[in-house]
């Protein structure tokens, strides 16, 4: 029995393996483990699904997590936690031949929920004063309209358009022809919107959650160092200027650990670890 998540699901597995005696393993695959309060947000931030998390944790067979960055936290709970991360299509995201562009793309893909932290980012693109630099923000969600007030009320509703839901498939292309990734999400258990970008050969910065702490020590993405808005447009800069070199560390990275067929291994063997 494999539940994700480590919340409501993860209870109802629980009980039900322990009924039919087989074991189960629990991913903690989201913001179980957050509690970013101002924004009411994550696991941690209410009794009832606190202690839900809790025991669902602590009494797994297994416990699973796509991140180093969830696994420090997930190793509060428990002494042994698994590494293991979601996949990715490494054939269908994979990098353009020749990118050609007259302006300077930067691309953020998420919902439009106060923790994607999009509002940090726009006031980063206002600091940047070039006009050649256009930022598009895919992804539906409630903070629409109030995102789009805000880059009016900054004076950069020119520069930025909100593309909305796009298909899937569609991703590869916009990826592959923007010059920078943005993760400006507050946490992020994984990051696979990230991680499809540095598939595509795309220089990824951002906040140090999820696997993009990972990448920055191999050298294949640069971390926020603050939430201002001067630092986000610092670290975009210093980003531009070494795309090229971050691009391809980052494609070398997502196909070596992040290919679906390397991670589809890794819970073959972890699920066969369980039943022997």
């Amino acid at each position: 029995m494999h539940a994700f998540w480590a919340n409501e699901p993860g209870l109802i597995a629980l009980l039900a393996a322990r009924a039919l005696g087989i074991p189960f393993v629990a991913s903690v695959a989201g913001g179980e483990l957050a509690a970013l309060r101002d924004i009411d947000y994550g696991g941690q931030v209410h009794f009832l699904e606190r202690t839900i998390i809790r025991t669902v944790i602590q009494n797994a067979d297994s416990v699973t997590v796509g991140s180093q960055y969830m696994r420090k936290t997930a190793l509060l709970l428990r002494s042994q936690v698994d590494i293991q991360p979601l996949g990715i299509d490494t054939t269908q995201f994979s990098p353009a031949l020749h990118k050609q562009s007259n302006s300077v793309r930067i691309l953020n893909v998420g919902s439009l929920v106060p923790v994607k932290g999009q509002t940090y980012l726009l006031s980063a693109i206002a600091k940047l004063r070039s006009s050649e630099v256009c930022l598009e923000i895919i992804g539906e969600g409630p903070l629409k309209e109030e995102l789009s007030t805000c880059a009016e009320d900054l004076g950069i509703s020119s520069r930025v358009q909100f593309s909305g839901s796009i298909p899937h498939h569609i991703l590869a292309d916009k990826y592959r022809t923007t010059d920078l990734f943005v993760q400006s999400a507050r946490h992020e258990a994984q990051g696979m919107a990230l991680l499809e970008a540095a598939a595509c050969g795309s220089a990824v910065v951002g906040t140090p959650v999820g696997v993009l702490p990972e990448l920055a020590e191999e050298g294949a993405a640069s971390t926020l160092c603050g939430m201002e808005p001067d630092d986000w447009a610092s670290a975009i800069v210093g980003a531009l200027e070494m795309r090229e070199e971050l691009g391809c560390r980052a494609r070398e990275i997502a196909a070596r650990e992040f290919d679906l067929e390397i991670t589809c291994s890794k819970w073959t063997h972890l699920y066969q670890k369980m039943l022997d």
